[in-house]
């Protein structure tokens, strides 16, 4: 099928009015699990195309007693862990200045390093997201857009992920551009262009087109 690339324009700040709306590339939100132990997990709150709380698998597991590989979506899945996410959710949308009570925005994403068969098919990050409370089948596009802006953002989490899974494939990190991620559904190619500035110019998505019908009219 014929590569397309959409470009989304001047996609930062979409709801807070700042890429970063809390100025820094990582922020530490404490909350509260089911039995009351409070957990302190580093985030990067993000918003372009759609405010996004980004959560580091090698982050969370240890809250849970795993390692980082037990961040599965059957693990994801489960209601206590749902609840658990959905607190961090909110935490991030305070911290961001906006509504928690409201499930739409900001969303929330756990993002991975891949593991070896993803990264020997050139896979950058590994992402599961959730929507309304449930993980994702798939990955929302507006939250692929901005995990894409992310991978861009020097010191986000998701640019430091990126930049170790180039690192162990020999790739040298461009600072933008586009990159490979995994979500359950598949993988899909996201990126950013940005100015001198670091002012994010456009986010963009890799789809295809192909054709699907050709015919005659005879009249």
């Amino acid at each position: 099928a014929s590569r397309i690339v959409l470009q989304f324009v001047n996609p930062g700040g979409a709801r807070t009015g700042k890429l970063l709306p809390t100025g820094s590339p990582v922020d530490t939100l404490e909350v509260a699990l089911e039995d009351g132990s409070p957990l302190k997990i580093p985030t990067s709150l993000v918003d372009a195309t759609n405010p996004t709380v980004f959560i580091a698998a090698e982050h969370l597991a240890p809250a849970f007693g795993l390692e980082e590989e037990g961040i599965t979506p059957r693990f994801l899945a489960q209601p206590d862990t749902e609840r658990a996410i959905e607190r961090i959710r909110q935490a991030g949308a305070v911290r961001m200045g906006l509504d928690p009570s409201q499930k739409a925005q900001p969303k929330i994403a756990i993002i991975s390093r891949p593991n070896l068969q993803a990264s020997k098919a050139g896979v950058d990050i590994a992402i599961h997201a959730f929507s309304m409370g449930v993980m994702h089948k798939a990955v929302p596009m507006t939250v692929g857009l901005c995990l894409g802006v992310a991978a861009g953002v020097p010191g986000t989490l998701a640019s430091l992920i990126a930049i170790q899974s180039g690192a162990s494939r020999g790739v040298t990190p461009s600072g933008g551009g586009m990159a490979k991620i995994r979500h359950p559904g598949g993988d899909v190619e996201v990126g950013a262009h940005f100015d001198a500035n670091g002012e994010v110019l456009n986010a963009q998505v890799v789809r295809t087109g192909r054709r699907l019908m050709k015919g005659a009219v005879w009249w």
